[in-house]
């Protein structure tokens, strides 16, 4: 059965939050609030009913905790059963927030028939179902206990994406007048994001940008190699992910409550539902989709990081990083969703074929390789169409959303983003640093193809070539590709060429060449014989016709007569003394 859509609600112009139009939530359905930072948990936690509020990460209850002390529970963890039986004698309304992995275990110390129910950003439980199966599980099984409930998000999954268990819901939609417009500036690296971000924080840390960099990224590994990368440390840098992730990233994990760093490196866990407050915050979305699990989709994480940092003066611009994946295939969506159709008969199989097999058999097994939709509960495998789901959606977002430019154009403006033109775009402080290449030839020979290009992402990795090799440009304009390949990409005989074509007299021109020879050094020997072979390939270079003596040194320096015996033999030369 597919969502039904139930009337809707009208938001007049001029509203903030949902609590000025709404008493309470609606009831047994999914309600799309239509837009982040509407209110919409607030109006369960300030109404004169229990409530539960069921919620991905931790953050989001510790953020909810401290801005209504004393009012709401937070429940998660090893949570003290005490604690919970104080609360529930001593307030009215009650306020529970949880997690979703604790609900089971909350609902064993309440009556969930005495409260309503509310499922904080719900999309999570699609987009998070391949990594925290048992969480999810955890919610869909239990939320018909409640006496009300609603599935609340600020974005709202495709019908093809939503679970099997809530298919039936009906969807409630907040219709606002006065959504804003944000802009996406969206740079792709094909080789990944790491240089390009490093290079990012390393300008924002010598003020060469302005502001505050939010960097969003559904990786821990990716922000310690950051952390590594940069020499951060806690006097410029916040780092805030899960409780559950143990990883050492060489930070202290920070909360959304602790004072903005010029560097904020973020997870998922701050993604959904946290406030963050900082009026010189820039957002900027990495996703180093490598890993299925970074994707970061336009239709969901997107909106919600959009509208995070509540007060910042940035807030119409966010800038995109992202990368392909293993789903880059040469096959349309329909290709795909027809060879998922052979996964899903295979799994249809397997399934039939084990839970066939006696009890020992199957103690025996361990796992089942969920590639063909199988999972295992328990000693019996059961076919998931919830994992056909995550499988598809993934192809989706990455075949959709990051293969193909005018794909990526095409994708944000379906879900209410702005892209920008180039003419007027303002994220100028990304330079793609990733696909250049590790050599001079290899940056040359990758940014020769797409130099004059008005594609951004062209445009984007020919500026990180411009940076790291700063005389590049004035190479490319004098001496073209092609005279930059006859030097055999020798960076010091490439110097030297653009001293002698450059618009500098003789004279001065022999003065900077000369300095590139690392043999002619005040106070240091130099015989005579090598100061004539240095400077006939001067000559030669700026076509001066005219033989070289050891005396024509004294141009530029002075020199002191000196002979000095090398390897045996007396030899006369000079030391320059200094400068003229």
């Amino acid at each position: 059965m597919k969502n039904e859509t139930k009337s809707n609600i009208q938001i007049p112009s001029g509203t903030h939050y949902l609590g000025e139009v709404l008493n309470d939530l609606p009831k047994n359905c999914i309600f799309w609030k239509g837009k982040v930072g509407a209110g919409g948990t607030e109006i369960s936690l300030r109404n004169n009913k229990n409530y539960v509020i069921a919620v991905p990460f931790t953050a989001m209850i510790d953020n909810k905790v401290n801005q209504h002390e004393g009012r709401v529970l937070g429940v998660y963890g090893t949570f003290d059963i005490k604690e919970i039986n104080k609360y529930l004698e001593s307030h009215n309304p009650k306020k529970i927030m949880v997690t979703y992995d604790s609900l089971p275990k909350l609902i064993k110390l309440i009556d969930p028939e005495e409260y309503n129910l509310l499922v904080d950003e719900y999309h999570l439980l699609f987009t998070q179902y391949s990594f925290r199966r048992n969480a999810v599980r955890g919610v869909l099984e239990n939320y018909t206990k409640f006496s009300e409930y609603c599935f609340m998000t600020a974005t709202l999954l495709d019908p093809e994406f939503v679970l099997d268990e809530l298919k039936h819901l009906p969807v409630v939609t907040a219709e606002w007048e006065n959504v804003r417009e944000v802009t996406v500036n969206s740079f792709k690296c094909k080789n990944g994001v790491i240089k390009s971000v490093a290079d990012l924080i390393i300008r924002f840390l010598n003020d060469e940008i302005e502001g505050n960099a939010y960097i969003f990224v559904n990786s821990v590994e990716f922000i310690k190699e950051l952390v590594s990368l940069c020499n951060l440390d806690e006097t410029n840098t916040r780092a805030i992910w899960s409780k559950s992730n143990k990883t050492d990233v060489g930070l202290s994990r920070s909360t959304a409550s602790d004072e903005p760093k010029k560097i904020n490196l973020l997870t998922s866990c701050v993604f959904e539902g946290c406030d963050i407050y900082d009026e010189n915050g820039k957002i900027f979305i990495v996703s180093d989709s490598k890993k299925s699990h970074t994707l970061v989709d336009i239709s969901t994480s997107f909106q919600q990081i959009a509208g995070r940092i509540r007060n910042t003066k940035y807030w119409n611009q966010i800038t995109h990083l992202y990368t392909t994946t293993r789903y880059d295939v040469d096959i349309s969506y329909d290709e795909f969703k027809e060879l998922s159709e052979v996964g899903i008969e295979k799994a249809h199989r397997i399934v039939s074929q084990y839970n066939g097999l006696d009890e020992e058999a199957r103690k025996g097994i361990k796992e089942v390789a969920n590639e063909y939709y199988v999972d295992k509960v328990e000693d019996y495998f059961i076919f998931d169409p919830n994992l056909v789901r995550i499988d598809l959606f993934n192809f989706k977002v990455t075949k959709c959303l990051y293969k193909l430019r005018i794909n990526v154009q095409e994708e944000y403006l379906q879900y209410g983003f702005k892209v920008v033109p180039y003419e007027y775009n303002v994220a100028n402080e990304v330079r793609n640093l990733d696909d250049i290449g590790e050599s001079f030839e290899e940056t040359v020979k990758a940014i020769e193809p797409i130099y004059d290009s008005t594609d951004i992402a062209d445009i984007q990795m020919v500026k990180g070539a411009l940076s790291k090799y700063p005389f590049l440009l004035e190479a490319i304009e004098k001496l073209g590709f092609s005279g930059i390949e006859k030097e055999k990409y020798n960076l010091t005989n490439i110097k030297r060429k653009l001293i002698a074509v450059g618009s500098d007299r003789d004279k001065e021109k022999i003065r900077k060449l000369l300095k590139s020879y690392y043999e002619v050094e005040v106070g240091v020997f130099i015989s005579a014989k090598r100061v004539k072979e240095i400077l006939n390939s001067i000559y030669r270079e700026l076509n001066i016709k005219k033989v070289a003596k050891g005396s024509d040194l004294q141009e530029f320096y002075e020199l002191q007569d000196k002979s000095k015996r090398v390897q045996g033999v007396v030899t006369q030369g000079y030391i320059p003394i200094r400068v003229k």
